[in-house]
């Protein structure tokens, strides 16, 4: 997901399997897909405003969210049986609902855009909140487990 260029990195790998070796991973589906994303994203827009958008395509955790496009980097990286699939889970991130909240506004999109809208500590507080309002129903009996989707790929160097 986070290759400059998808293409040759999976060449490259390539070139380290022997004749008929297999590469399986997972990446992440769409935003949309994944509230470990998006409550974030939508609690810093709400409070912030929007940042505009980068390209879907570019170097970063949903940049595989396209089955399609994956498995066409892979054929054209040299792999065969090529495939892709959306699949449905549970996040665990780890400790109390409080600690998520902070791991969620820590990292990823909420951080991205306080950086760039010039986010204050009473701008991550107010995000915070509303994370702990959009998370606390995933919180059952203090395990905290968002739902998600992530795209399995499988490929095969030729043998």
């Amino acid at each position: 997901m986070f290759f400059d260029d998808p293409t040759a990195a999976f060449r490259n790998m390539g070139t380290a399997l022997r004749p008929g070796g297999r590469v399986f991973f997972a990446a992440w589906a769409a935003p949309e897909q994944n509230p470990w994303f998006t409550i974030p994203a939508k609690a810093a827009m709400a409070r912030l405003g929007k940042v505009e958008a980068g390209d879907p395509t570019a170097p970063g955790p949903m940049a595989f969210r396209d089955i399609n496009r994956v498995v066409k980097i892979l054929q054209s990286a040299g792999m065969e049986d090529c495939s892709g699939v959306e699949t449905k889970l549970f996040l665990h991130p780890p400790g109390t609902l409080e600690e998520v909240v902070d791991l969620a506004v820590s990292n990823g999109p909420a951080t991205r855009i306080m950086t760039a809208l010039g986010g204050t500590e009473l701008d991550r507080a107010a995000i915070e909140e509303t994370c702990r309002a959009e998370l606390a129903p995933f919180d059952v009996e203090g395990q905290v487990r968002v739902p998600a989707s992530v795209n399995l790929f499988r490929a095969r160097i030729p043998s």
